[in-house]
């Protein structure tokens, strides 16, 4: 590409120029990772096993942050909330054994419970606090 400069072209071009460079310094400012975002990654058990599969969200109390969720895979989990006092729900389902949905003929689907009480997820009583100075933290659910 060829930029020809003729009277008075080379300087727009330059002005145009520099209003293209402040302006993606600005979007650059703007999302850059400034915000006090923590990564956060700990273990859920139950009854002092890990939980194979299921989730869990952080919600951070001060009610102007969004919710942060992520999977919980083989008791682990691993994701990036707001800083401060977070409320904390985990759901996770298992098969019943033996117990199958026969709604669809011929085709059995294993049934399936929450077995995470309430008390943390739809009732949740768990509150954590997330700081950068401790990034693990673990959630013992329902050990003795």
């Amino acid at each position: 590409m060829f930029i020809y400069c003729y009277a008075g072209g080379c300087d727009v071009l330059r002005k145009l120029m520099g209003l293209t460079l402040v302006c993606l310094a600005s979007f650059a400012a703007g999302c850059s990772s400034g915000s006090s975002e923590v990564k956060v990654e700990g273990t859920v058990m139950f009854m002092n096993t890990p939980v194979e599969s299921g989730e869990i969200i952080f919600m951070p109390e001060d009610g102007k942050s969004p919710n942060v969720a992520t999977r919980i895979e083989q008791g682990k989990y691993s994701l990036v909330a707001s800083p401060g006092l977070n409320r904390v729900s985990i759901t996770a389902y298992r098969e019943i054994p033996g117990k199958f949905d026969n709604s669809n003929p011929g085709q059995p689907t294993p049934m399936t419970e929450m077995y995470i009480p309430p008390q943390f997820n739809s009732n949740t009583t768990l509150k954590v606090t997330v700081d950068a100075a401790q990034p693990t933290l673990d959630f013992p659910l329902g050990s003795s």
